[in-house]
């Protein structure tokens, strides 16, 4: 599987620093959806379109993390203990952050109590293997979204990062129509400031800032300026 952050290491230092605030401070809100672009809910639309073509969400993805459009994925209880997606059989993996680099795994999901921070995620079943789809999703301590995503066969469809205040900090794909790996970054009124990308993982990595190239080093500072100005 890709690595989650298709970034330089600067960038990616920095958001796995920052992991604790979009753990534990990020504030609620109703539904992602509120908080997302309109194009980046256009491009979503067209990422599942691609990577998974049918007529009828509701019958062929019942029950699958965010892919099944008659549920709100943001609520945890409403992720299942197991899917079906062909012929594999999917079952629910939590991790919890008890503070710092501490983390376990519950047994169940009646151990995560509000107030923890923790993460979902899914094996195929009786295995540690990913799979061939593999939703994942992250809660703060006051029980909103910080982040979730989608890969399939090892891409990332979608990816989200939210800013403690619930609006979308970065977007991530693996674009089904031009294969590029692209990271958009959004300030926090929801305009794009800054992207990543390179064409299907091997070219370097090209960075702009609101539409002028820069380093990967000034890239990851105006990312980690953008992320701290934020407060909850």
């Amino acid at each position: 599987m890709r690595a989650w952050y298709p970034l330089p290491r600067p960038v990616a230092a920095i958001l796995l620093l920052a992991a604790p605030l979009f753990l534990v401070c990020a504030a609620p809100f109703k539904t992602s959806e509120e908080k997302i672009p309109k194009h980046v809910v256009e491009v979503v639309q067209k990422q599942i379109g691609g990577y998974f073509p049918t007529n009828d969400f509701s019958r062929e993805f019942n029950g699958i993390p965010l892919l099944d459009p008659k549920i709100e994925w943001n609520e945890f209880a409403n992720w299942p203990d197991e899917f079906t997606f062909g012929s594999d059989t999917y079952s629910l993996k939590l991790t919890v952050r008890s503070g710092g680099d501490y983390v376990w795994e519950p047994r169940s999901r009646r151990e995560v109590k509000r107030g923890m921070t923790f993460s979902v995620s899914y094996r195929k079943k009786g295995t540690q293997d990913w799979g061939l789809v593999s939703p994942w999703g992250e809660w703060g301590r006051d029980g909103s979204v910080s982040g979730k995503g989608l890969h399939f066969n090892r891409e990332d469809v979608l990816g989200y990062r939210f800013y403690p205040t619930g609006a979308l900090y970065f977007f991530l794909r693996h674009d089904f129509a031009t294969n590029e790996y692209r990271t958009e970054y959004f300030d926090p009124k929801g305009r794009l400031v800054g992207v990543s990308s390179s064409k299907g993982g091997k070219a370097p990595s090209q960075y702009t800032w609101k539409g002028v190239k820069v380093s990967p080093d000034t890239f990851a500072k105006r990312s980690q300026k953008l992320l701290w100005s934020v407060k909850p």
